[in-house]
């Protein structure tokens, strides 16, 4: 304020010197009657109203009215003496910044483009150590390369996929998730739509050992029919370590067509995660809740009758009176569900409404969680698994959604469930039950395997040349001996 002043409140405007002053606003109406010499917009490419056509986006017309009163006010002799600037992070290959780049090149007007990578930019921040990512597009996911050895690296080239040296300092932003960092770290567009989940992460959450207690992905249950939902339950596959732990369950309501999803999130403790910034230097720890899938059913109707939400209550009723699982919260989405949360409401429930296409928040969640393994997911969710590697998220408006010949409602009910259990974390935070190793629960081993690995701690395996019925000594810094029978076959080392 030593250098000017301030005047307004809704539209405010900061006079530095007399004559010039610098207005904020993001509407057409903040241009009228403004003699406009130079401009900022930021982030044009998270504007509200993106279109595929960015003509007719919102933001144009802001553009445009800025432009308008440039020309008018400053051209002289054929010369606009404005200046724009137009600034984004980047986003999808589609959205407002690319397609104004790629029409304005086309057209040739002057423009002046900087586009470089974080590491471009700042490049006395880093180590000099790198790591390779594949760029892929729509039909191509792109990945962090595993196998950079040269014949990998050919093999992607021609397939299709552009190969990007990353700063070793962003390895795990491009794990957890890949997108994101190619549009705020490396300065890449994705494709507009593009899949969620990796199947590789989603598999890595998913225990050997831990099943869904139901006996089926879909249960077929109707109105006119006497069979009920705990019939296809198996209560004995709850682990003991969820059964005194918070539940939340959500329910992805529907009445015939779509199936209706339901499933039961618990809180098991806390884990520490890092996370990194845009700056490689930026690291922070926080402590964030761990997550374990209680079960997950899809419920279709038979072909001449409905879903019974009635069932469905009398389940959740079940779940808390006969098995004593201790139920937080049970919600629901916005259809057909105003009845239901009534209802439970009345028997002692805390219930509450989550949607999964209002916000992003729930699948964001999610993902994240995965990604940072902190949930376990169960065995035997064939379908659940499907529905999350099939799911596709629009990069433009960010909404997630299954492929046309798709469905997501055990994937919803589960993102749904996760959503009302995140919403806890300042209650659950400092909850560390001592006697849950949750770190061991998700494993690909039974315990004999565990036991015969241990077993095995002090002994390596190699490859030796046999002869039959002989001994065979290798030729090594230990010059162990073993005797080879008529098989050529791996050897046990003392």
């Amino acid at each position: 304020m030593k250098h000017g002043s301030l005047s307004g409140r809704n539209e405010p405007t900061y006079y530095p010197e007399k004559g010039f002053g610098f207005i904020v606003g993001s509407r057409p109406q903040h241009t009228l009657g403004k003699h406009i010499i130079c401009a900022i917009m930021d982030e044009v490419s998270f504007a509200p109203g993106q279109n595929v056509n960015y003509e007719r986006s919102k933001i144009m017309e802001v553009y445009t009215n800025i432009r308008r009163r440039m020309e008018s006010r400053f051209m002289v002799q054929g010369h606009m003496y404005g200046m724009m600037f137009l600034v984004s992070s980047k986003a999808t290959e589609s959205s407002f910044l690319e397609a104004y780049i790629a029409d304005q090149i086309k057209k040739g007007y002057p423009i002046y483009v900087v586009d470089q990578p974080l590491w471009k930019v700042k490049p006395g921040a880093y180590s000099g150590r790198f790591f390779k990512v594949a760029v892929g597009n729509k039909y191509m996911p792109s990945r962090v390369v595993r196998d950079e050895s040269p014949e990998s690296i050919e093999g992607l080239k021609k397939q299709g996929y552009n190969i990007l040296d990353v700063p070793i300092e962003h390895r795990q932003a491009f794990d957890q998730n890949i997108d994101k960092a190619l549009q705020d770290i490396a300065g890449i567009s994705t494709s507009v739509v593009t899949k969620a989940f990796s199947v590789e992460k989603i598999l890595a959450c998913v225990s050997d050992t831990l099943q869904n207690p139901f006996r089926t992905d879909v249960v077929t249950l109707g109105m006119n029919d006497s069979m009920k939902l705990q019939d296809f339950f198996d209560p004995s596959l709850i682990p003991s370590n969820v059964r005194g732990a918070p539940i939340f369950i959500h329910l992805d309501a529907s009445v015939s067509g779509d199936k209706t999803g339901l499933s039961g999130v618990a809180i098991i403790g806390t884990k520490a995660v890092t996370h990194y910034g845009q700056d490689p230097e930026e690291e922070v720890v926080s402590e964030e809740l761990v997550y374990q899938q209680v079960f997950t059913v899809g419920i279709q109707p038979p072909s001449d009758s409905e879903i019974s939400f009635e069932k469905t209550r009398q389940f959740i009723y079940y779940l808390r009176d006969e098995v004593g699982l201790n139920i937080k919260i049970v919600t629901t989405d916005g259809f057909q569900s105003v009845d239901t949360r009534q209802i439970l409401s009345t028997k002692g429930f805390e219930v509450g409404y989550t949607s999964l296409d209002r916000t992003p928040d729930g699948y964001d969640g999610l993902r994240s969680a995965i990604y940072d393994r902190r949930i376990i997911l169960l065995k035997g969710c064939n379908l659940l698994v499907e529905e999350l590697s099939d799911i596709e998220r629009d990069n433009m408006t960010r909404k997630y959604d299954h492929p046309t010949y798709g469905s997501k409602d055990s994937s919803d009910s589960l993102a749904g469930a996760y959503l009302d259990a995140s919403k806890y974390k300042d209650e659950y935070i400092f909850f560390h039950p001592s006697d849950v190793q949750y770190e061991d629960i998700n494993t690909n081993k039974s315990n004999m395997e565990r036991d015969a690995e241990e077993m095995l701690n002090n002994f390596f395996v190699k490859q030796v040349p046999t002869y039959g019925g002989t001994i065979a000594q290798e030729e090594d810094d230990e010059e162990d001996y073993t005797f080879s029978g008529m098989y050529d076959d791996s050897i046990l080392f003392f």
